[in-house]
């Protein structure tokens, strides 16, 4: 056996599974241990054997089915009876266990596996495939840029804007940059009394991964956890567990996203507006495991966009259970810092310490504590997390606040009970929050920032001693929150909420319900939806309604009609007729022509277009509004510029995450699972979105290919870390000729 191991590319049933030290054997075979086999995924109820005789080899292993123990006994006691019995029996017919085969020349070793040794656990992907990707500097940019014109009492005014946002970074080994600069140039917006254009800056980090620890750390401004305090923005430092780098099966409980596709489409996830998800689908029904939302509550915007450029969207109420994590499993995150005031308010920079930890209990229940202290307030919590198997999931915490100001009531307590539930087989969920606050007032951090802002308000005005009195502070007493979701086939959802806030000060109560349903199909999509909100007895109802047809192909170009009407707050009706259309190669143009007329007040009334364009390096647009007095030109452009040691690309915003794929050669090539997506003149394309810490496949879509080249040559799975920039060298090869 050789002396020193050598790097090989290991591929275990069609899936590469990174790089491994192997000694070899003097038969010329890799030496696999069992760590070896464990890494590249055999399931750990596995039994190993001896796939040598000789001596030297009794650490080579390869997996082998285990042995029931009661079947053990058995099997020693009728050793020799079967061996007599059974030697003249054929199993030449029987699959083998194991079948690999080893490439000396290409140091590469293929693996074939029977699917039952197999872990079952999706996403377990050993630490030796993790990718950091080369350094380089990333830019993405959005800029917009309009002219309005107003005309009252035959009276115009007009108003320039532009507005642009930046987000610069670099990568350098495992530590990423970040940062976000905002640019306004707005003549209706005074800043310090001057219309002079305005430049601001936030959320400016340095982080890393740490991948044994599963953690991440950051350094500079950021948000804190909210997994039992309400999330504050800070400047400081945090260390906390990351979920990305738990396998699938031990990762904090993620909702199901069904759907169907028609076409080979693309799926893209919003919450809040942020695009946190990205996938490409086959034909068909789909169903998406690996869906993580950023927050632990919000609705998920789901977009189908098929290939013809058509999209539908459906939205998934989702609220998640924080207070629960799987057995064995740390959740923590440690901040320490300033907070950081937001644009609008001149909070002080307090300093402030704040940590949780969570751990996974027998009995699937969860435990979790946490504190947070700062000048002058303090603030402690205790949480329970129960999983209930068929019975949903349930969780208690409650937390006390003081502050430290010689009031009445500087202490308070909250309590909060979460509880959700899915029924899989007819695809409905459930879910409640309720907090109640006793045993004096409540008070977050911010709470309490704005209350000695009134103080010191007041203080200037009536004086020290008085300036208490004048304090006005809104004190919960209940607050209820709960969710309906019910799946309706496979591309629909029916949703509800009800929101209610109970107040023991003055404050009346609050009270919003909303209900909708969300529908797409082959002839029509439906969008229809209600809101109720009510403050005291005075409440006020609107709702939105719409439809929207497919008229067919015409010359390449595919149409579809939409009629949409809502009701505001006032009773006011405006109703919307839209075609859109897309065309031209790989369906990168769309366009808009919408009329809306308003009832009551005209001066809603306006007609548009809109037209947007998607090309390699980035995407712009162009619009022009006109009705009601008002006249509005607009355009817009947004891409990214990514560069590195191998050069400089362009391309569409970016995710956190991205790959360049790099196909010298093959320039103009459409990219797999990318709409609109080509390569260069240099043979390069930027992918924006992929999922770190899980296989990622990338690669040159073989279908506009052809089949002159060999399929394996065209993709290469890679699994990034969060923030990685991804170079992935493909080179094709054309498919070997057939053998005479």
């Amino acid at each position: 056996m050789t002396a020193s191991p050598v790097r090989m590319s290991v591929i275990i049933n069609g899936h590469w599974k990174g790089y491994s030290w192997l000694r070899i054997r003097d038969d010329g075979q890799p030496c696999a241990l069992v760590s070896h086999w464990m890494e590249w995924g055999v399931a750990s109820t596995a039994s190993f054997a001896a796939d040598s005789e000789i001596a030297d080899h009794a650490n080579c292993v390869q997996p082998q089915p285990a042995v029931p123990p009661d079947m053990a006994a058995a099997t020693d006691a009728g050793a020799v009876e079967s061996n007599s019995q059974d030697s003249d029996s054929d199993d030449d017919d029987d699959e083998p266990v194991v079948r690999r085969r080893y490439d000396a020349q290409r140091h590469q070793l293929n693996v074939r596996v029977k699917d039952e040794l197999m872990s079952r656990a999706r996403g377990d992907v050993p630490f030796s495939r993790y990718e950091d990707g080369v350094s380089a500097v990333r830019l993405d940019y959005q800029v917009n840029a309009a002219q309005g014109t107003r005309t009252i009492d035959g009276v115009s005014t007009r108003n320039d804007t532009v507005y642009a946002t930046l987000n610069p970074g670099f990568n350098f080994g495992p530590w990423r940059a970040r940062s976000t600069l905002n640019y306004a140039r707005d003549k209706s917006l005074s800043v310090g009394g001057a219309n002079d254009p305005r430049w601001t800056r936030d959320n400016t980090y340095l982080t890393r991964d740490i991948g044994k620890w599963r953690s991440r750390m950051l350094i500079g401004e950021g948000y804190t956890d909210s997994l039992l305090f309400a999330s504050i923005p800070f400047t400081g430092a945090r260390i906390s567990s990351e979920d990305s780098l738990l396998p699938d099966y031990l990762e904090a409980f993620t909702p199901v996203v069904r759907g169907v596709a028609n076409s080979n489409a693309e799926v893209l996830v919003r919450q809040g507006g942020v695009l946190f998800y990205h996938t490409s689908v086959a034909p068909g029904p789909f169903v998406l495991y690996d869906v993580r939302p950023p927050s632990s509550s919000g609705d998920i915007r789901v977009t189908v966009r098929e290939a013809d450029g058509t999209e539908h969207v459906s939205i998934v109420p989702y609220t998640a259970m924080p207070l629960l994590t799987h057995g064995k499993v740390w959740k923590y995150s440690v901040n320490a810092g300033q907070y950081r005031p937001l644009f609008g308010n001149a909070y002080p920079r307090d300093d402030f310490l704040q940590a949780t930890a969570g751990y996974g209990l027998p009995y699937k229940l969860s435990a979790y504590v946490g504190a947070l202290s700062s000048s002058g307030y303090e603030s402690r919590s205790f949480g329970m997390g129960w999983d209930l198997d068929k019975g949903g999931a349930l969780s208690l915490d409650v937390s006390r606040s003081r502050i430290g100001q010689a009031i009445a009531e500087a202490a308070g307590r909250q309590w909060r009970l979460r509880y959700a539930k899915s029924f899989a087989t007819i695809g409905t969920g459930v879910s409640l929050d309720y907090r109640r606050f006793d045993a004096g007032h409540f008070r977050t951090l911010e709470s309490l920032f704005a209350r000695d802002e009134q103080v010191a308000f007041w203080r200037d005005l009536v004086g020290e001693e008085h300036a208490d009195e004048w304090v006005t502070e809104t004190k919960p007493r209940t607050q209820v929150r709960m969710e309906l979701k019910q799946n309706v086939g496979d591309t629909g959802n029916l949703y509800a909420t009800l929101t209610r806030l109970d107040y023991a000060s003055d404050t009346r109560r609050r009270t919003s319900a909303q209900i909708g349903m969300t529908w797409y199909g082959s002839r029509f999509d439906l969008d229809v939806q209600a809101n109720h909100n009510r403050v005291g007895t005075t409440g006020v109802t609107s709702a939105q309604f719409s439809l929207s047809i497919p008229l067919g192909t015409v010359r390449d170009n595919t149409l579809r009609y939409a009629v949409s009407a809502d009701r505001d707050e006032e009773g006011g009706m405006t109703w919307n007729n839209r075609v859109a259309g897309s065309g031209m190669r790989d369906y990168r143009l769309n366009y808009v022509l919408n009329q809306q007329r308003a009832y009551k007040d005209s001066s809603k009334s306006a007609d548009s277009v809109r037209v947007n364009y998607q090309a390699d390096a980035a995407s712009w647009g162009l619009g022009y509004t006109q009705g009601g007095g008002n006249r509005r030109a607009d355009a817009s452009l947004e891409g990214s510029i990514i560069g590195w040691p191998g050069g400089v690309v362009l391309g569409q915003p970016l995710g956190e995450t991205v790959g360049i794929i790099d196909a010298p050669g093959f320039s103009d090539a459409s990219i797999d699972g990318q709409m609109a997506t080509r390569t260069d003149g240099r043979g390069r394309a930027v992918v924006s979105y992929l999922t770190p810490y899980r296989v990622n496949r990338l690669g040159l879509d073989s279908i506009k290919l052809g089949d002159d080249y060999d399929y394996d040559t065209l993709f290469r799975e890679v699994v990034p870390t969060t923030g990685a920039v991804l170079v992935v060298p493909i080179k094709p090869e054309p498919m070997p000729a057939p053998l005479p």
